[in-house]
């Protein structure tokens, strides 16, 4: 087949592959932050790193070996707007260790040994900003600055009708070999024809699920870290920070903690999947 005409062939199976991704793509209902520095960041509020909300009597978490975590986040959950299965109201909070990996765990990314989600259900009398500055001493591998923000970032949260399902080469993929299929399409350059598709994909692309955000699609500059079990068990993205502004996570990369959809409605927040990557 000539140039031309593999050309003209990969226009049109794309665009069979475009109006089957809009009749199959799920959607779902997100609520995306949008992250600014603010000299006005109270203890309660939505943040990326600063000074968090921790209840007098209690203790800033540490890790099986006694080394204190280093705060990444917190959410005012009344911000959320009622996110459906989300809670309501409290404080979602993130921890990580301060180590080259940020607490990451290859073999086991739910491994609470290098991070660690704490949900207080009310908000209570809290240590002040003073007081949490003489108990925060944070493990630093090698005493290197792990700070993921330039300066404390406040989340200021809206809540998003609806987000597509990511359209990636994943499902690029799968939906070329059924366009093929479905139209009976036997070509012997199946491969240079794939390119071709692939081309006008990525000329073509919206962008991908990125952001900082609770809930939706996640994206990952990498892979899809969780296997086919691990996708339904782990089926709800719990929270995601994504680089941008003030916030530089590796190189221009992206942090994604999962939950089980029922286990986030029962509030059960002891099982969490948390990763990682960048470019």
């Amino acid at each position: 087949m000539e140039d031309k005409e593999l050309k003209k062939l990969a226009k049109d199976i794309f665009e069979k592959i475009k109006k089957k991704y809009y009749e199959i793509a799920k959607e779902m209902i997100v609520a995306n932050a949008s992250v600014n520095t603010s000299k006005e960041i109270k203890i309660t509020d939505s943040k990326i790193e600063g000074i968090p909300y921790i209840p007098k009597g209690s203790k800033i978490p540490t890790n099986s070996e006694g080394k204190q975590f280093m705060f990444l986040a917190q959410i005012n959950c009344t911000d959320l707007k009622g996110l459906e299965d989300f809670p309501k109201e409290g404080i979602l909070q993130f921890w990580i260790l301060g180590e080259d990996l940020l607490g990451l765990d290859f073999d086991d990314y739910t491994n609470r040994n290098g991070f660690d989600m704490i949900y207080y259900e009310t908000i209570e009398d809290y240590y002040s900003a003073a007081e949490f500055k003489k108990m925060y001493n944070p493990y630093r591998e090698n005493s290197g600055n792990l700070e993921i923000a330039n300066k404390p970032c406040k989340m200021n949260f809206s809540l998003e009708s609806s987000e597509k399902e990511t359209f990636d080469y994943t499902l690029l993929e799968k939906l070329f070999e059924e366009v093929l299929k479905e139209k009976n399409i036997d070509v012997s350059e199946k491969e240079k024809l794939y390119q071709k598709v692939e081309g006008i994909f990525v000329s073509n692309s919206d962008g991908e699920n990125g952001g900082t955000k609770c809930n939706g699609f996640p994206f990952f500059t990498q892979f899809e870290p969780r296997d086919e079990e691990q996708l339904k068990e782990y089926d709800t993205l719990l929270f995601q920070i994504d680089s941008g502004g003030e916030i530089m996570i590796g190189d221009c990369g992206v942090m994604n903690f999962f939950i089980n959809r029922e286990k986030l409605k029962n509030k059960d927040f002891s099982d969490i999947f948390y990763n990682w990557d960048c470019y």
